[in-house]
């Protein structure tokens, strides 16, 4: 669903498109380093990646895109866990073996790194924060931080995960929300001195989480690209209208699995993704063009002025006449 940018484009205005920047924070010279020795990335858009070395075995990044797609490659690495939580905007993550998860705000996946050693990422709303942490648990078990030893940590049900090869996923946990939200509003330099208690936080929520594996279903990467031509076409047509049934047929499979992978990808029924992208546009019209608000209405899809100002006004609380007035 179209939403309006964050503040992104401030802390990105330096990097030209292609450009993926790591920015890495240790508190020693000779920390180990995990991933991000190993890192390459290749990116349609920008990004910014604050790799913080947290503990021997753990490293923490905050991520932000600005990108339709990034390829990553690393080494294919069986030891280290990879927690991945979506902060905002929305992702899909092709892995390595061609299964593809869509994560929204405040959905986590957790895998192993050898699951993404060459994979991935496409951003449905063309933006995404996220904050990672890799896990060495080898390292962990072998150097564990004295934190870690005075609750006496047990990281057996991580390993676990290892050793079974599956991914979990947990949709929108009230608790993680709790755990990751206080990184987001502090200084670059107060970050590190907090990661220490947010990893172990989360640590312990993984190890004694409960619940089954969320409802976030992953799907083949052809039966993903076959929804995202349809996204395409049905944005290229706007001031057309099209049944369920005709786009399962032209785009050759069936309405539940139409319905059930483009709710994944991009996180709202057709019906409302579509609406929402027409009012979205029709803000831009009104603001940038002097075209009548009719000819907007008709341009956006919709059959008649009076029906485009009552969709507009009970998504926007304003007439696109008031709203052209206010932004001029």
């Amino acid at each position: 669903m179209i939403e309006p940018f964050p503040n992104l484009e401030s802390c990105l205005k330096e990097l030209p498109n292609g450009t993926l920047r790591i920015e890495t924070y240790r508190q020693q010279d000779n920390a180990p380093v995990l991933m991000s020795s190993k890192f390459k990335a290749l990116t349609q858009g920008k990004g910014l990646m604050e790799l913080y070395s947290v503990f021997p075995g753990v490293e923490v990044s905050f991520s932000t895109f600005l990108a339709s797609k990034v390829k990553f490659s690393h080494e294919s690495l069986d030891e280290v866990l990879e927690i991945y939580y979506c902060q905002q905007g929305r992702l899909g993550w092709e892995m390595e073996n061609g299964d593809e998860i869509y994560l929204g705000s405040g959905d986590l996946s957790v895998h192993k790194a050898s699951f993404c050693a060459e994979s991935q990422m496409s951003f449905p709303t063309s933006y995404s924060q996220a904050i990672s942490l890799s896990l060495d648990l080898n390292l962990l078990q072998q150097k564990k931080p004295f934190i870690f030893q005075e609750i006496n940590l047990n990281l057996s049900p991580l390993n676990n995960l290892l050793d079974k090869n599956t991914q979990l996923t947990i949709a929108n946990h009230s608790d993680l929300q709790y755990i990751f939200a206080p990184l987001t509003k502090i200084s670059k330099t107060e970050r590190l001195p907090l990661l220490k208690l947010k990893v172990l936080e989360i640590l312990l929520f993984l190890t004694n989480f409960k619940g089954k594996s969320s409802q976030i279903s992953a799907y083949a990467s052809f039966k993903t690209e076959q929804i995202k031509k349809l996204h395409d076409f049905l944005i290229e047509n706007l001031d057309k209208r099209f049944t369920i049934e005709e786009l399962a047929k032209r785009f050759s499979t069936n309405p539940s699995s139409l319905k059930e992978i483009f709710k994944a990808i991009y996180g709202a029924p057709i019906a409302s993704y579509i609406q929402n992208y027409r009012i979205q546009k029709a803000k831009k019209l009104l603001q940038e063009s002097q075209e009548s608000i009719a000819t907007i209405a008709k341009q956006v899809g919709f059959q008649s002025q009076g029906k485009f100002s009552q969709a507009f006004k009970a998504q926007e609380k304003l007439l696109p006449s008031q709203y052209r007035k206010l932004m001029h």
